[in-house]
């Protein structure tokens, strides 16, 4: 920064001076040239002006030699004379007098005077023929000739040049003293400046306690007692904000204290949960499992009644027995295979299945069922290319119960048809796709919670429950093993579909 404040204080100083000196220079140069061209000039016609007088006689007479004499003698009084010509009125040349001249001489250094040349009156009028100028005076008199003068001005060429030089170094003369006198006045004022700058480079850096040094006087006097007392309040905020921090920072590690103490705590009550909830699940996996075991010889014992001679009540009654074992025994299904998935005790198996077998058993299950409720049910066999996979036949019967059970169960006239769709894929993984189509009075609305059925006018309060999210549920639970993707589409028509890779 110092440097560049000296640059643009010399800068200041000097540029005028040198613009000054510029100018004078030039101008020095100029009028130097020009009169010392006007001295020559002039000494030129007044030499002109004696040839005239000089050979006037010679003229009048025709006097060749007298006249060539004249012009000889003019030639030689001035070095500068480079040709002197002289001629009768006629403009008859009668003598010529003349140096040699060097080949690097320029017609723009000569320059030509005239005198005419008169009888009656001594002296003459000068008629100047210049390039640049003609200059003519008449006096009276006869005229009878004149003198012609050719003057070189390459001598004056090389004083120009002098001159030029000279101008120069007066010029950098000035300019270097201007400059000493700029550098000493202009360092009264970059000094305090770079100091300033110096105290605010160290305050920037953190040096809180940097102050200047207060010798300045004007201007940046009041410069630096304001940086003081910058640099002073800097200092005060600086350490009440490291006093606040400290506070903070102490009330900050407490706070972390107790959180560590309270996640220790929660991370306990954690531990201990999982333990209750891994205890409930054994408990409820191994319990399932022991009321399974008995409720199955209940359903096969009243499958076995189902064909004796019993009547009407009879029958009745087998059948509420029979009901009330296959949902208690689906209850109990699904207790347990949720209590399984979630002890980690779930496991697949995956062995050749007839995809056919299993939708044979699930409408043997399901058909006389519907078929008292008035509900045709029909089951369309899977194609020959995806009637045999490998699967958990168990698992998938489990899902297809729960899934036709339902169907049945909200169906009140009309018929149910399961269907079954697939496709093969490149690995040889088949994706199965379980639909039902109902027909009927019931159909499907979509709610934010849940869906539900619409009957008809006669349905109860029972039948308008909502669909039980827990055979859903169920069915996702069974379907995550296998990563399906159920859904349920066309909501209308009641259509559920459930969609499977079988590897």
């Amino acid at each position: 920064m110092k440097s560049t404040i000296q640059r643009q204080v010399l800068l200041l100083a000097l540029l005028p001076t040198a613009l000054i000196a510029l100018v004078l220079t030039l101008y020095h140069t100029h009028t130097r040239l020009d009169t010392l061209e006007r001295h020559t000039l002039e000494q030129a016609r007044s030499i002109a002006s004696q040839c005239a007088a000089l050979a006037a006689s010679g003229v009048a007479t025709v006097d060749r030699e007298a006249v060539r004499a004249a012009a000889q003698a003019t030639l030689s009084q001035e070095q500068a004379l480079v040709q002197v010509t002289i001629r009768d009125d006629d403009r008859r040349t009668l003598a010529r007098a003349s140096r040699e001249r060097s080949d690097d001489l320029s017609s723009n250094a000569l320059r030509t005077l005239t005198q005419p040349v008169v009888v009656g009156r001594r002296g003459g009028a000068l008629r100047w023929s210049d390039p640049r100028m003609t200059v003519a005076r008449d006096q009276p008199g006869q005229t009878i000739g004149e003198v012609e003068v050719v003057v070189d001005l390459t001598p004056l060429h090389g004083r120009e040049r002098a001159i030029l030089w000279e101008s120069l170094g007066i010029s950098g003369l000035t300019l270097l003293l201007t400059g000493a006198l700029a550098f000493r006045i202009g360092g009264r004022v970059t000094g305090p400046i770079q100091r300033i700058n110096e105290i605010i480079e160290r305050i920037r850096r953190g040096d809180l306690g940097a102050r200047p040094a207060r010798t300045a006087e004007g201007e940046l006097g009041s410069l630096e007692r304001g940086l003081s007392e910058m640099a002073d309040a800097i200092e005060a905020q600086q350490t009440a904000m490291q006093a606040r921090v400290d506070h903070k920072t102490t009330e900050l590690e407490s706070t972390l204290e107790a959180l560590e103490h309270r996640n220790a705590e929660l991370e306990e009550s954690n531990l201990e949960a999982q333990a209750a909830s891994a205890f409930k699940s054994r408990f409820l996996a191994n319990i399932s499992h022991e009321i399974r075991t008995p409720m199955n010889s209940i359903v096969g014992f009243a499958e076995l009644l189902d064909g004796a001679n019993l009547d009407a009540v009879e029958l009745d009654y087998l059948e509420n027995i029979r009901e009330s074992a296959r949902s208690l025994l689906g209850l109990l299904n699904g207790i347990l295979d949720l209590s399984q998935i979630e002890s980690g005790r779930m496991e697949l198996e995956h062995v050749e299945t007839d995809l056919n077998a299993v939708l044979v058993e699930v409408f043997h299950l399901f058909g006389p069922h519907a078929l008292r409720k008035g509900v045709e049910l029909y089951v369309h066999p899977v194609a020959e290319t995806l009637a045999r996979v490998y699967t958990d036949p168990l698992r998938l019967k489990q899902v297809l119960i729960n899934f036709v059970s339902n169907a049945v169960k909200f169906t009140e006239e009309g018929s149910i048809d399961i269907a079954v769709e697939g496709t093969v894929d490149d690995d040889g993984h088949a994706h199965l796709r379980f639909a039902s189509l109902r027909t009927g009075p019931t159909a499907w609305a979509d709610e934010p919670r849940g869906r539900r059925c619409r009957h008809g006018p006669g349905a109860t309060h029972r039948q308008r429950d909502r669909v039980s999210d827990g055979w859903l549920h169920r069915i996702r639970q069974r379907a995550r093993l296998w990563h399906h993707l159920l859904a349920l589409g066309d909501l209308r028509a009641c259509r559920v579909t459930a969609a499977r890779a079988i590897p």
